[in-house]
């Protein structure tokens, strides 16, 4: 057991603050929240002060093995050296806190399950295995001199997707994923944002596959998420049931009306593009990227807006990779300029939390969810900046302690 005396918890459901008062944690999980007290216990104590606290945030797109410059190069290396790239990023996405990941294509159950033993210290991984792409897809790295067709199984160790054509592969495609763990199932139904080959308009699989994979996540007790830049793709997703459109830059308010009605949640991804913008050049990103970056990053802000508009819940992701990793609290900044704190907070936690299935156990202080929390020194409803401008140690300068599984870890 574990008391947390003299903190106000920050309800981010409602954005309101408590009087100062004590966090009893068991076995991980929050237990009980009382009037404040002084103990005499032999439990472990922490008086923290009168500090608030607020719930660990969750990034609902990342890539933690998408550590070299471009997808087509990551899938070349060994995954010896991917992980041992992956590590430092897993610590720090911790160090930031972001208490919890879902990983959109690449991680796997072994860096999963080395997280969750403590073996590697991060934030614990919801992960989808390979992504799912069709020939010619938006994962699908192959040059376009490159006419090797391989099985599923002859993925590069690096990949962060598979290849599948037509209904029989894509299910047992993912019957494999599920196989190895994965917690949900990833597919590409559009173009890429930066891809030679399949242009960000395309809409990509049938409607019978995407329906198809979202009966197999059904039978699983899970859900898709879908890649989708276009609103044809997004639409055409939607219709299927997948439940999470990741990017949807190109939104249009009838598409977001019934992503309102289906239930679907929209997880824009702003900071990956601002990224390219700021920092393509001194990347030496192809000039195209970095002026495509621009449209879309105004084209995630509308999405946002007609996705509110419409009733649909905003989810937090950042998606950046490669160079870029140490811009993630970057997303926060990004949508505080015209989000209010409680929206982004929200976006972070609750809401993501939801989208993943996992309402109740994640985003919230509230007895019998998970002992997830930040401990912070100043109220992020007054200035948000808290969890994004730096420290004196590079990290978010409002966040004191992070908590995960009822541990303190950074």
């Amino acid at each position: 057991m574990m008391i947390l005396e003299n903190c106000r918890i920050l309800d981010v459901s409602d954005s309101s603050l408590s009087d100062e008062i004590s966090i009893i944690i068991e076995d991980g999980r929050f237990s009980r929240i009382e009037s404040n007290r002084n103990s005499n216990t032999t439990s472990d104590v922490v008086d923290l002060g009168g500090r608030v606290v607020m719930p660990g945030m969750i990034d609902a797109h990342v890539h933690v093995v998408g550590v070299a410059k471009t997808f087509s190069e990551n899938q070349n290396w060994p995954m010896s050296l991917i992980t041992a790239k992956a590590i430092p990023i897993l610590e720090n996405m911790l160090r930031r806190g972001f208490t919890t990941v879902r990983d959109a294509g690449g991680a796997d159950w072994g860096l999963a399950r080395a997280v969750e033993s403590g073996l590697v210290t991060g934030p614990r991984i919801f992960f989808s295995g390979k992504a799912i792409t069709q020939t010619g897809g938006h994962a699908d790295m192959r040059s376009l001199t490159d006419s090797f067709v391989g099985c599923h199984c002859c993925q590069l160790p690096g990949s962060l997707g598979r290849i599948v054509d037509g209904v029989p592969e894509l299910r047992r495609a993912i019957r494999d994923e599920f196989r190895k763990g994965a917690t949900q199932i990833k597919l590409f139904a559009s173009g890429g944002a930066f891809s030679s080959h399949d242009p960000i308009t395309n809409a990509q699989f049938s409607m019978e596959e995407l329906t198809a994979a979202v009966e197999e996540a059904f039978i699983a007790r899970t859900y898709v998420m879908a890649h989708a830049f276009p609103d044809i793709a997004i639409d055409r997703a939607v219709r299927a049931g997948i439940r999470s459109i990741e990017h949807g830059c190109y939104i249009t308010p009838d598409t977001a009306r019934r992503m309102a009605d289906k239930g679907a949640f929209l997880v824009p991804t702003l900071a990956v593009f601002d990224a390219y913008k700021e920092e393509g050049e001194a990347q030496h990103y192809p000039q195209g990227t970095i002026d495509r970056s621009t449209e879309l990053l105004d084209r995630s802000r509308d999405a946002i807006a007609i996705g509110q508009d419409a009733g649909v819940p905003i989810c937090f992701g950042s998606d950046v990779t490669g160079p870029f990793h140490g811009r993630q609290s970057r997303e926060i900044f990004l949508r505080s300029e015209f989000m209010s704190p409680s929206e982004v907070l929200r976006s972070a936690t609750v809401t993501n939390a939801e989208m993943m299935m996992l309402a109740g156990d994640l985003g919230v202080i509230t007895p019998g969810a998970i002992a997830d929390l930040l401990v912070l020194n100043t109220n992020p409803l007054d200035d948000i900046s808290c969890l994004y401008a730096p420290g004196e140690d590079g990290y978010p300068r409002g966040i004191d302690m992070v908590m995960k599984d009822g541990r303190f870890i950074a």
